[in-house]
């Protein structure tokens, strides 16, 4: 399910209850992560503001190739700031991630950010490459509702007032981020803790039973299918960065395994 060949927008797609999107985040900013991303089979790449060294102008690029190569391209950006969200919109981003949303205040901060007036207070110039040079009024009348508007439950603060993040109106989907929320819970590194299993499985159902998505990272495949077959709509499934390491070493485990030696060694006495 991904982008290409239609004009159906990310905020339409985590309405549905039937939605499975597989993303990734990036890192890297650079277009071959983007495009090898694509190649590999990705719904959506996340240009990572808040962890990754990316500025405007080398965010555009990633989010044009993106597109072209039929997937959705979200920006997390660093905070719930008014300019920050309406620049990464404005670039031509498919919506936000907004980090660190642990109050129904905040939530709203992020969705008057991400939405045009009347819903909110985004700044429109109609000449802007999301607004395809032209402020057309189809975009006019479209861009808030296809645009997409994702906040953040990663702490224990957030997961008390969940309730009224998720209630808010305007969001799309809540972003789970089980690394902080691991640590926030008092066992850090440990993502497959009961606890933090058990949180994040109420958090997914409360989500549910208000038609709100639910996007969540996923370290590992198992987990992405755990959580896929739990009802979360767009699992990002590790980094760039840890994808490229483990590949990496994959490569070097298996040239110097001892099967590989023997092998290379049998070839050579057949020549």
């Amino acid at each position: 399910m991904t982008r290409s060949g239609s004009n159906v927008g990310l905020s339409s797609l985590l309405a549905e209850p039937a939605t499975r999107l597989i993303g990734t985040f990036l890192l890297i900013p650079r277009v071959e992560i983007v495009e090898l991303a694509a190649l590999s089979g990705f719904d959506l790449v996340v240009l990572d503001w808040e962890h990754g060294p990316y500025g405007s102008e080398s965010t555009m690029p990633l989010v044009v190739a993106a597109q072209q190569r039929g997937m959705f391209a979200l920006v997390r950006v660093r905070a719930d700031a008014l300019d920050l969200i309406g620049t990464a919109l404005d670039i031509g981003a498919d919506g936000v991630i907004v980090p660190h949303v642990d109050s129904q205040a905040r939530a709203r901060q992020a969705v008057a950010a991400a939405r045009f007036p009347p819903e909110g207070e985004r700044s429109l110039n109609p000449w802007v490459r999301g607004a395809h040079y032209s402020g057309s009024s189809a975009y006019l009348a479209d861009a808030s509702r296809q645009t997409a508007c994702v906040v953040t439950i990663e702490g224990e603060s957030g997961v008390r007032e969940a309730s009224a993040i998720i209630s808010t109106p305007g969001i799309d989907a809540i972003f789970i981020g089980p690394v902080d929320l691991a640590a926030s819970l008092g066992v850090p590194g440990r993502v497959d803790h009961p606890q933090v299993m058990e949180t994040i499985d109420r958090l997914i159902s409360e989500a549910a039973r208000s038609s709100v998505g639910v996007s969540i990272f996923a370290p590992t495949p198992e987990l992405a299918h755990r959580w896929l077959t739990r009802g979360a709509r767009l699992v990002l499934l590790a980094v760039d960065t840890s994808l490229a390491l483990s590949g990496f070493r994959h490569a070097i485990d298996e040239l110097r395994s001892p099967e590989t030696h023997r092998d290379a060694r049998d070839a050579s006495s057949n020549d």
